[in-house]
């Protein structure tokens, strides 16, 4: 019984690196870095934790940490990827989402940009990923 959890665990576990690096790949093909992926799995380990020890080999998907750095080695360093969204759009987005103590994109430090100009978003996959990916299908 143990053994058997153990395969199906490896097999999901490597099932779930594949589908990282393919997300890694449609991220780069939009030229968005995909170390916004290990951000979101930064944030997902600040908010559940990691899976430690012995019950990591039992576990379906693989640790955070391993999923953030692979994340961040993917990224080229020296390249410069596009921001997600403009100033005007992280607004309308955290205002949408119900962000408080984010909602005003000012208190960021944009106050002297353009409400269309790019920004450096700092979470960056929370952009219109699936108008990226829509993109990249048709180019």
């Amino acid at each position: 019984m143990l053994a058997n959890q153990l395969v199906n665990a490896s097999y999901s576990q490597a099932a779930e690196t594949r589908a990282d690096e393919f997300a890694h790949g449609v991220l780069e093909a939009a030229n968005v870095t995909p170390s916004a992926l290990g951000s979101f799995f930064k944030r997902m380990q600040d908010e559940n934790g990691d899976v430690e020890g012995f019950a990591a080999h039992l576990s379906s998907h693989p640790q955070f940490a391993k999923r953030i750095a692979a994340s961040a080695s993917a990224a080229h360093s020296g390249h410069t990827y596009d921001p997600v969204l403009s100033k005007g759009q992280w607004r309308d987005l955290q205002r949408i989402c119900g962000t408080s103590s984010d909602a005003d994109p000012d208190a960021n430090g944009w106050e002297d940009e353009a409400d269309d100009a790019p920004i450096d978003n700092p979470r960056p996959n929370r952009g219109n990923s699936s108008a990226r990916a829509q993109d990249v299908k048709t180019k």
